[in-house]
Protein backbone atom coordinates (compact mmCIF):
# COMPACT_ATOMS: atom_id res chain seq x y z
CA UNK A 1 0.00 0.00 0.00
CA UNK A 2 1.35 3.27 -1.10
CA UNK A 3 2.29 5.94 2.23
CA UNK A 4 -0.15 8.65 2.22
CA UNK A 5 0.87 10.14 5.29
CA UNK A 6 1.80 13.64 4.93
CA UNK A 7 6.17 14.34 4.68
CA UNK A 8 6.76 16.44 7.23
CA UNK A 9 10.26 17.10 6.18
CA UNK A 10 8.91 18.18 2.84
CA UNK A 11 6.22 20.53 4.09
CA UNK A 12 8.68 22.15 6.91
CA UNK A 13 10.92 22.75 3.77
CA UNK A 14 7.69 23.91 1.46
CA UNK A 15 6.77 26.42 4.48
CA UNK A 16 10.48 27.81 4.65
CA UNK A 17 10.43 28.41 1.17
CA UNK A 18 7.87 30.42 1.14
CA UNK A 19 8.27 32.37 4.24
CA UNK A 20 12.02 33.21 2.18
CA UNK A 21 10.10 34.22 -0.94
CA UNK A 22 7.83 36.32 1.58
CA UNK A 23 10.83 38.03 2.89
CA UNK A 24 12.58 38.16 -0.75
CA UNK A 25 9.01 39.87 -1.96
CA UNK A 26 9.44 42.44 0.70
CA UNK A 27 12.94 43.25 0.03
CA UNK A 28 11.94 43.66 -3.63
CA UNK A 29 14.75 41.37 -4.24
CA UNK A 30 14.18 37.79 -4.57
CA UNK A 31 17.41 35.51 -3.53
CA UNK A 32 19.39 33.42 -6.76
CA UNK A 33 17.71 30.29 -7.10
CA UNK A 34 14.84 30.79 -5.63
CA UNK A 35 11.81 30.12 -7.88
CA UNK A 36 13.60 26.83 -8.54
CA UNK A 37 13.44 25.78 -5.31
CA UNK A 38 9.50 27.12 -4.96
CA UNK A 39 8.96 24.96 -7.74
CA UNK A 40 10.79 21.72 -6.88
CA UNK A 41 8.88 21.90 -3.16
CA UNK A 42 5.75 22.55 -5.24
CA UNK A 43 6.42 19.03 -7.11
CA UNK A 44 7.80 16.66 -4.18
CA UNK A 45 5.14 17.86 -1.86
CA UNK A 46 1.75 18.05 -3.24
CA UNK A 47 1.63 14.74 -4.46
CA UNK A 48 2.50 13.51 -0.75
CA UNK A 49 -0.18 16.05 1.09
CA UNK A 50 -3.97 15.47 1.98
CA UNK A 51 -6.27 17.54 0.29
CA UNK A 52 -8.54 19.77 2.51
CA UNK A 53 -12.21 18.28 3.70
CA UNK A 54 -14.94 20.20 2.01
CA UNK A 55 -18.06 19.24 2.75
CA UNK A 56 -20.53 17.57 -0.31
CA UNK A 57 -17.30 16.72 -2.05
CA UNK A 58 -14.64 13.86 -1.24
CA UNK A 59 -12.90 13.41 2.53
CA UNK A 60 -10.63 10.78 1.04
CA UNK A 61 -6.54 11.03 1.15
CA UNK A 62 -4.72 12.44 -1.93
CA UNK A 63 -5.41 9.61 -4.55
CA UNK A 64 -2.67 7.66 -5.80
CA UNK A 65 -0.85 9.21 -9.61
CA UNK A 66 -2.15 6.48 -11.70
CA UNK A 67 -4.62 6.58 -14.70
CA UNK A 68 -7.48 9.87 -14.32
CA UNK A 69 -5.96 11.00 -11.52
CA UNK A 70 -2.45 11.54 -12.48
CA UNK A 71 -3.58 13.88 -14.95
CA UNK A 72 -5.63 15.62 -12.56
CA UNK A 73 -2.21 15.88 -10.15
CA UNK A 74 0.16 16.86 -12.77
CA UNK A 75 -2.69 19.36 -13.91
CA UNK A 76 -2.54 20.78 -10.14
CA UNK A 77 0.78 20.68 -9.98
CA UNK A 78 1.36 22.60 -13.44
CA UNK A 79 -1.01 25.27 -11.98
CA UNK A 80 0.99 25.81 -9.18
CA UNK A 81 4.10 25.97 -10.75
CA UNK A 82 2.57 28.64 -13.04
CA UNK A 83 1.16 30.43 -9.76
CA UNK A 84 4.50 31.05 -8.31
CA UNK A 85 6.11 31.28 -11.62
CA UNK A 86 4.00 34.42 -12.01
CA UNK A 87 4.67 35.54 -8.63
CA UNK A 88 8.35 35.12 -8.55
CA UNK A 89 8.17 37.19 -12.16
CA UNK A 90 6.24 40.11 -10.47
CA UNK A 91 8.56 40.54 -7.79
CA UNK A 92 11.84 40.29 -9.98
CA UNK A 93 10.27 43.26 -12.53
CA UNK A 94 8.10 45.21 -10.13
CA UNK A 95 9.86 48.15 -7.76
CA UNK A 96 10.16 48.16 -4.01
CA UNK A 97 6.87 49.14 -2.88
CA UNK A 98 6.39 51.91 0.00
CA UNK A 99 5.83 50.63 3.31
CA UNK A 100 2.11 49.95 3.88
CA UNK A 101 0.09 51.53 6.28
CA UNK A 102 -2.66 49.78 7.86
CA UNK A 103 -5.94 50.90 7.14
CA UNK A 104 -4.50 53.52 4.58
CA UNK A 105 -6.16 51.49 1.73
CA UNK A 106 -5.67 53.34 -1.58
CA UNK A 107 -6.35 57.11 -0.25
CA UNK A 108 -3.26 59.62 -1.17
CA UNK A 109 -1.09 60.14 1.39
CA UNK A 110 -0.61 63.77 2.82
CA UNK A 111 2.05 65.70 3.25
CA UNK A 112 2.47 67.23 6.15
CA UNK A 113 2.13 71.54 6.30
CA UNK A 114 5.46 73.69 6.48
CA UNK A 115 6.76 73.45 9.92
CA UNK A 116 9.59 75.71 11.74
CA UNK A 117 13.05 74.45 11.16
CA UNK A 118 16.07 75.09 12.72
CA UNK A 119 18.78 78.01 10.98
CA UNK A 120 22.10 77.47 10.11
CA UNK A 121 24.37 80.42 10.51
CA UNK A 122 27.42 80.47 8.69
CA UNK A 123 30.45 81.11 10.86
CA UNK A 124 31.63 84.79 10.95
CA UNK A 125 34.46 86.71 9.30
CA UNK A 126 36.58 88.69 11.75
CA UNK A 127 36.28 92.49 11.11
CA UNK A 128 33.19 92.04 8.62
CA UNK A 129 29.74 92.99 9.38
CA UNK A 130 28.62 91.27 12.37
CA UNK A 131 24.90 89.78 11.13
CA UNK A 132 22.93 88.69 14.10
CA UNK A 133 22.54 84.83 13.78
CA UNK A 134 19.09 83.45 13.03
CA UNK A 135 17.17 82.01 15.52
CA UNK A 136 14.93 79.66 13.04
CA UNK A 137 13.11 79.16 10.05
CA UNK A 138 9.68 80.12 10.32
CA UNK A 139 7.45 77.44 8.00
CA UNK A 140 11.15 76.00 6.46
CA UNK A 141 11.31 78.78 4.42
CA UNK A 142 11.17 82.76 6.31
CA UNK A 143 14.35 83.91 8.16
CA UNK A 144 13.64 84.47 11.87
CA UNK A 145 15.45 86.34 15.21
CA UNK A 146 13.68 86.37 18.32
CA UNK A 147 15.94 89.33 20.20
CA UNK A 148 14.69 91.29 23.33
CA UNK A 149 11.01 90.50 23.32
CA UNK A 150 10.38 90.43 19.55
CA UNK A 151 10.70 88.17 16.61
CA UNK A 152 11.48 89.86 13.28
CA UNK A 153 10.62 87.98 10.47
CA UNK A 154 11.67 88.20 6.92
CA UNK A 155 11.13 86.67 3.26
CA UNK A 156 14.71 86.61 1.89
CA UNK A 157 18.44 86.23 2.30
CA UNK A 158 20.78 88.00 1.43
CA UNK A 159 19.08 91.84 1.50
CA UNK A 160 19.64 93.52 -1.66
CA UNK A 161 20.19 97.74 -1.45
CA UNK A 162 16.93 99.20 -2.95
CA UNK A 163 14.64 95.87 -3.42
CA UNK A 164 11.28 96.06 -1.04
CA UNK A 165 11.72 93.27 1.26
CA UNK A 166 8.51 92.07 3.29
CA UNK A 167 9.61 92.64 7.13
CA UNK A 168 6.67 91.33 9.97
CA UNK A 169 7.85 92.11 13.62
CA UNK A 170 5.76 89.77 15.72
CA UNK A 171 4.49 89.55 19.82
CA UNK A 172 7.55 87.59 21.60
CA UNK A 173 4.96 85.12 23.18
CA UNK A 174 4.19 83.42 19.73
CA UNK A 175 1.44 86.58 18.89
CA UNK A 176 1.00 88.36 15.73
CA UNK A 177 2.14 91.22 14.65
CA UNK A 178 3.12 94.00 17.00
CA UNK A 179 1.09 97.25 16.24
CA UNK A 180 2.65 100.89 16.09
CA UNK A 181 6.36 99.67 15.30
CA UNK A 182 8.93 102.48 14.12
CA UNK A 183 12.10 101.17 13.00
CA UNK A 184 16.25 103.11 12.15
CA UNK A 185 18.76 101.88 10.54
CA UNK A 186 22.03 102.89 11.30
CA UNK A 187 24.85 102.32 8.52
CA UNK A 188 28.05 100.54 10.04
CA UNK A 189 31.15 101.00 8.47
CA UNK A 190 32.17 97.77 8.41
CA UNK A 191 33.13 95.36 5.23
CA UNK A 192 30.38 93.28 3.70
CA UNK A 193 30.97 89.31 2.20
CA UNK A 194 30.71 89.75 -1.63
CA UNK A 195 30.60 85.95 -2.97
CA UNK A 196 32.65 85.13 0.03
CA UNK A 197 35.38 88.06 -0.17
CA UNK A 198 35.21 91.55 2.40
CA UNK A 199 33.95 94.46 0.34
CA UNK A 200 34.08 98.28 1.76
CA UNK A 201 31.45 100.69 0.64
CA UNK A 202 32.98 104.09 0.02
CA UNK A 203 30.93 106.45 2.20
CA UNK A 204 29.44 104.20 5.12
CA UNK A 205 29.33 105.83 8.03
CA UNK A 206 27.86 104.97 11.59
CA UNK A 207 26.34 108.30 12.29
CA UNK A 208 23.46 108.83 9.57
CA UNK A 209 19.88 107.73 11.37
CA UNK A 210 17.45 106.44 8.61
CA UNK A 211 13.38 106.00 9.19
CA UNK A 212 12.64 102.92 7.28
CA UNK A 213 9.10 102.34 8.63
CA UNK A 214 6.58 104.22 11.05
CA UNK A 215 3.50 102.82 13.07
CA UNK A 216 3.49 99.78 11.38
CA UNK A 217 3.49 96.02 12.29
CA UNK A 218 4.22 94.67 8.84
CA UNK A 219 6.00 96.78 5.97
CA UNK A 220 8.32 96.79 3.10
CA UNK A 221 11.57 97.58 4.08
CA UNK A 222 14.19 99.19 1.40
CA UNK A 223 17.29 99.91 2.53
CA UNK A 224 18.87 102.92 0.87
CA UNK A 225 22.43 101.15 0.10
CA UNK A 226 24.38 98.27 -0.28
CA UNK A 227 26.10 97.93 2.82
CA UNK A 228 26.09 96.67 6.79
CA UNK A 229 23.26 98.08 8.73
CA UNK A 230 22.03 97.66 12.16
CA UNK A 231 18.17 97.90 12.14
CA UNK A 232 16.70 98.82 15.85
CA UNK A 233 12.28 98.52 16.23
CA UNK A 234 11.27 100.38 18.88
CA UNK A 235 7.53 99.96 19.87
CA UNK A 236 5.52 100.74 23.16
CA UNK A 237 6.77 97.96 25.25
CA UNK A 238 10.18 97.80 24.25
CA UNK A 239 13.29 98.24 21.84
CA UNK A 240 15.18 94.95 19.88
CA UNK A 241 17.89 95.06 17.21
CA UNK A 242 19.33 93.16 14.61
CA UNK A 243 22.31 93.33 12.05
CA UNK A 244 21.82 92.88 8.23
CA UNK A 245 23.98 93.21 5.17
CA UNK A 246 22.54 94.86 2.23
CA UNK A 247 24.23 93.40 -1.29
CA UNK A 248 24.37 95.43 -3.99
CA UNK A 249 21.35 95.32 -6.87
CA UNK A 250 23.55 92.56 -8.70
CA UNK A 251 26.52 90.58 -7.83
CA UNK A 252 28.38 91.77 -10.43
CA UNK A 253 27.73 95.67 -10.13
CA UNK A 254 30.61 98.07 -8.73
CA UNK A 255 29.44 98.71 -4.80
CA UNK A 256 26.66 101.82 -4.32
CA UNK A 257 28.34 104.20 -1.87
CA UNK A 258 26.00 105.67 0.84
CA UNK A 259 24.28 108.87 -0.28
CA UNK A 260 22.36 111.43 2.45
CA UNK A 261 18.88 110.80 0.99
CA UNK A 262 16.01 112.68 1.77
CA UNK A 263 15.86 114.39 5.42
CA UNK A 264 12.26 114.12 6.69
CA UNK A 265 11.25 116.39 9.83
CA UNK A 266 10.90 114.71 13.24
CA UNK A 267 9.77 115.31 16.24
CA UNK A 268 10.71 114.41 20.26
CA UNK A 269 8.39 111.43 20.85
CA UNK A 270 5.58 112.22 23.27
CA UNK A 271 6.56 109.80 24.95
CA UNK A 272 9.92 108.11 25.51
CA UNK A 273 9.45 104.27 25.33
CA UNK A 274 11.93 103.69 27.98
CA UNK A 275 12.95 99.82 29.06
CA UNK A 276 12.00 99.30 32.80
CA UNK A 277 14.55 98.56 35.40
CA UNK A 278 15.19 95.52 36.49
CA UNK A 279 13.28 94.44 39.56
CA UNK A 280 16.64 93.16 41.35
CA UNK A 281 18.64 95.89 42.71
CA UNK A 282 21.83 97.22 41.08
CA UNK A 283 25.11 95.96 42.86
CA UNK A 284 26.41 97.69 45.47
CA UNK A 285 27.78 100.91 45.32
CA UNK A 286 26.37 101.79 41.26
CA UNK A 287 24.11 104.87 42.19
CA UNK A 288 22.02 104.23 38.86
CA UNK A 289 19.35 102.14 37.68
CA UNK A 290 20.04 98.33 36.02
CA UNK A 291 18.15 97.13 33.04
CA UNK A 292 18.13 93.65 32.00
CA UNK A 293 17.92 92.30 28.29
CA UNK A 294 17.61 88.49 28.12
CA UNK A 295 21.88 87.60 29.17
CA UNK A 296 22.43 90.92 29.51
CA UNK A 297 22.61 93.44 32.28
CA UNK A 298 22.64 97.38 31.63
CA UNK A 299 24.07 99.95 34.29
CA UNK A 300 23.46 103.53 33.33
CA UNK A 301 24.34 106.17 35.14
CA UNK A 302 21.30 108.32 37.21
CA UNK A 303 19.40 110.15 34.02
CA UNK A 304 19.24 113.44 35.31
CA UNK A 305 23.28 113.09 36.37
CA UNK A 306 24.22 112.29 32.78
CA UNK A 307 27.05 114.02 31.92
CA UNK A 308 25.83 115.40 28.27
CA UNK A 309 29.00 116.99 26.21
CA UNK A 310 32.48 117.31 27.16
CA UNK A 311 34.30 113.90 28.52
CA UNK A 312 30.59 112.47 28.76
CA UNK A 313 29.76 109.51 30.82
CA UNK A 314 30.08 105.86 31.47
CA UNK A 315 27.89 102.78 31.33
CA UNK A 316 28.69 99.36 32.17
CA UNK A 317 27.57 95.82 30.68
CA UNK A 318 27.56 92.41 31.92
CA UNK A 319 26.99 89.31 29.68
CA UNK A 320 26.87 85.55 30.28
CA UNK A 321 27.83 85.13 26.81
CA UNK A 322 31.44 86.89 26.36
CA UNK A 323 31.95 89.58 24.02
CA UNK A 324 32.87 89.14 20.33
CA UNK A 325 36.22 90.44 20.52
CA UNK A 326 36.98 92.99 17.78
CA UNK A 327 33.35 92.88 16.09
CA UNK A 328 31.13 94.15 19.38
CA UNK A 329 29.90 97.77 19.78
CA UNK A 330 27.84 99.95 21.80
CA UNK A 331 25.78 102.44 19.55
CA UNK A 332 23.58 104.93 20.79
CA UNK A 333 21.14 107.32 18.77
CA UNK A 334 18.21 109.46 19.38
CA UNK A 335 14.73 108.70 18.78
CA UNK A 336 12.00 110.86 16.87
CA UNK A 337 8.88 110.58 15.59
CA UNK A 338 9.51 110.64 11.75
CA UNK A 339 6.75 112.43 9.66
CA UNK A 340 7.93 110.13 6.35
CA UNK A 341 10.79 107.39 5.39
CA UNK A 342 14.41 108.83 5.31
CA UNK A 343 17.29 110.80 6.98
CA UNK A 344 16.83 111.72 10.46
CA UNK A 345 18.41 115.19 11.81
CA UNK A 346 19.62 113.21 14.62
CA UNK A 347 23.08 111.60 14.47
CA UNK A 348 24.43 108.49 16.24
CA UNK A 349 27.43 107.96 18.45
CA UNK A 350 29.31 104.96 19.19
CA UNK A 351 30.68 104.11 22.63
CA UNK A 352 34.50 103.52 23.12
CA UNK A 353 34.73 99.96 24.38
CA UNK A 354 37.83 98.09 25.30
CA UNK A 355 39.46 95.04 24.72
CA UNK A 356 37.96 92.22 26.73
CA UNK A 357 37.07 89.01 26.10
CA UNK A 358 34.59 88.52 29.01
CA UNK A 359 33.19 89.44 32.06
CA UNK A 360 32.07 93.11 32.51
CA UNK A 361 32.88 95.57 30.48
CA UNK A 362 32.66 99.68 30.93
CA UNK A 363 31.91 101.64 28.06
CA UNK A 364 32.90 105.38 28.04
CA UNK A 365 30.13 107.46 25.66
CA UNK A 366 29.39 110.70 24.77
CA UNK A 367 25.90 112.07 24.35
CA UNK A 368 25.92 115.28 22.29
CA UNK A 369 22.28 116.53 24.37
CA UNK A 370 19.72 114.76 26.12
CA UNK A 371 16.76 113.18 24.57
CA UNK A 372 15.26 109.93 24.42
CA UNK A 373 18.07 107.69 23.68
CA UNK A 374 18.30 103.90 22.35
CA UNK A 375 21.28 102.16 23.42
CA UNK A 376 22.51 99.04 21.27
CA UNK A 377 25.37 96.53 21.86
CA UNK A 378 25.91 93.91 19.05
CA UNK A 379 28.71 91.53 17.95
CA UNK A 380 28.88 88.67 15.86
CA UNK A 381 26.60 86.38 18.42
CA UNK A 382 23.82 88.68 19.81
CA UNK A 383 22.57 92.12 20.30
CA UNK A 384 21.18 93.96 23.07
CA UNK A 385 18.76 97.04 23.32
CA UNK A 386 17.66 99.70 25.91
CA UNK A 387 15.74 102.79 25.72
CA UNK A 388 16.82 105.53 28.56
CA UNK A 389 14.86 108.91 29.11
CA UNK A 390 17.72 111.31 29.56
CA UNK A 391 15.19 114.37 28.59
CA UNK A 392 15.60 117.27 30.97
Amino acid sequence: MTDTRPDRDAQDAFDEALRELKAARSLGIPGVGLEARILTRVGETRQRRRLAFIPGSWSGFWPSTSGPARVVALGSIGVAAVLVAALVGTVVLAPRAATETPGAGSSPATSPGPTDASASNPPHVGGTCPLTPLTRLAGGSAPEVDVSGLRWRWGGVPWVAGAPEKVAWLADNAGGPEPRISAYAIQLDLPILVDGRPVNFVGAAGSAIYAITTDTGVDLLRLPSAGCWLLTAVWSQGASSVVVAAAPPTATASPVPSTPGPTVPSTQLAMCPATSPSPLPPPQGWPGPAYVDGPFRWLLPPSQTWRIGAEGDKLVLDSGLGWGAGDKRVIAFPLAQAAGIGRLRGTAVTGDTPSISGGTMGVGITLPARDCWAFVYLDAGATSTIVDDLRP
